[in-house]
């Protein structure tokens, strides 16, 4: 295998592990961290030489917009699913974070979210 080969292998995993990470934080509702992650790795994926990182990507973002406009009316972290075994992890439930990762205004717009879709027979 040549270096540009070994290269291109090595930038491809590390393609998927972000894309992995990026949908992992849509699907478990944490928007700000997703967020974060798009300013972070957005350019890289979208300029990818590979055509599935690209399209997996514009996917991801797709979707991601759907959930921020969610967020922007019923507030930061209202997508949150605040029973999921990492999101239990990141808010300090199991071992106190100082500071947590999700903020208390963030598990309250979860809360104030999950109430009005039960409530009209969502989610």
């Amino acid at each position: 295998m040549s270096a540009d080969d070994n290269w291109s292998e090595r930038r491809l995993k590390k393609e998927k592990a972000l894309l992995e990470s990026l949908r992992f934080s849509l699907e478990i509702g944490c928007c700000a961290i997703l967020k974060n992650k798009i300013s972070r790795y957005g350019a890289g994926l979208a300029s990818s030489a590979n055509s599935d990182t690209r399209a997996e990507y514009a996917r991801i973002i797709e979707d991601a917009e759907g959930a921020f406009q969610i967020e922007a009316i019923h507030g930061q972290g209202s997508l949150i699913k605040l029973d999921h075994p990492i999101v239990i992890d990141l808010i300090g439930k199991r071992v106190p974070r100082v500071p947590a990762a999700i903020s208390s205004e963030e598990i309250a717009a979860a809360k104030r979210y999950r109430s009005i879709t039960a409530s009209a027979g969502g989610d």
